[in-house]
């Protein structure tokens, strides 16, 4: 039970366990790193998958542009109970990791906070937050 991942419904409180595919935020640096790598794709099918879109969503990923300018791309995940979030800012080498076991709707103003703490208003480089 302990390695279980237990969420909390809204607006009740109800706790429920992690179903569907599971990982720790650890995998998603992992894979974050090989997809770096070009051990996932070759670096034509992942300049393809990070390339703008006209409506803004590439191949699972949404490519933008932050408050304060910066690139970004980025996906987010929510199922009862749980909201994640992985987010690659180029310009200053920043992922950011967020998990969130409360699909109340933390994620977007946490996401929001992180991102103008670490990427818009700061001269961090290579940092990861997870959580």
């Amino acid at each position: 039970d302990s390695l279980v991942a237990r969420g909390y419904q809204e607006p009740l409180g109800e706790t429920v366990i992690a179903k569907g595919m599971v990982a720790p935020l650890a995998d998603l640096y992992q894979f974050r790193l090989a997809l770096r790598d070009n051990k996932v794709v070759s670096p034509e099918s992942k300049r393809r998958m990070f390339a703008p879109a006209p409506n803004g969503y590439g191949y699972g990923w949404v490519v933008s542009t932050t408050p304060g300018g910066a690139r970004v791309t980025e996906h987010a995940g929510d199922q009862v109970g749980f909201q994640t979030w992985i987010a690659y800012f180029p310009d200053k080498d920043v992922l950011i990791l967020l998990g969130v076991n409360n699909d109340g709707g933390w994620r977007r103003p946490i996401s929001e906070r992180l991102t103008e703490i670490m990427v818009d208003s700061a001269s961090v480089k290579g940092a990861i937050v997870s959580q």
